[in-house]
């Protein structure tokens, strides 16, 4: 859902999947995060994926400074994720 709004929206956008890279999902893990998807604006995080929250975001980002990067870490299934702990 999150990959498709960026897309569909034209932001530019890093997809990091903690299910398939142990980094990523020890970054996550530091940053008190057990769940995902995460998504960082300007290192501003939402936790979930909340559409109007974001491009809210992204508007406010937009209008002072351009378009701004969005960086998204999602992963897939969070009993897997648990169980990779």
């Amino acid at each position: 859902m999150a990959k498709h709004f960026f897309t569909a929206n034209q932001y530019e956008f890093e997809e990091r999947n903690v299910a398939e890279n142990k980094e990523y999902r020890d970054e996550l893990l530091n940053m008190g995060y057990r769940s995902t998807p995460i998504i960082l604006i300007d290192d501003k995080p939402f936790v979930g994926f909340n559409p109007s929250l974001i491009n809210k975001e992204l508007n406010n980002i937009r209008s002072f400074e351009g378009a701004g990067e969005v960086e998204e870490k999602e992963f897939f299934n969070n009993k897997r994720f648990k169980q990779m702990q």
